[in-house]
């Protein structure tokens, strides 16, 4: 899934230059499950701001907090 994904598109993410990133993706490349995937790579993911202006960040603590801000259980019973 997320290997072969990531696999796919190495021709873009080797160019990116910056050692940050490229250590989150070998730490992501090395783990075995998808929960390991997540910690380290959540320092990488681009999110939006929940609050106005939306303004653009870089980055969550671990997979955890991406987890709780992508999960949309907490939102469904106001829908």
């Amino acid at each position: 899934g997320v290997k072969k994904l990531t696999l796919e598109n190495w021709s873009t993410i080797r160019q990116m230059n910056d050692k940050h990133y490229q250590s989150a993706i070998r730490k992501a490349m090395c783990s075995f499950t998808l929960g390991e995937w997540d910690n380290a790579a959540a320092p990488i993911f681009v999110r939006n701001d929940p609050i106005y202006p939306f303004a653009f960040r870089t980055g969550y603590k671990d997979g955890k907090a991406y987890w709780n801000d992508a999960s949309s259980y907490r939102l469904i019973r106001f829908i």
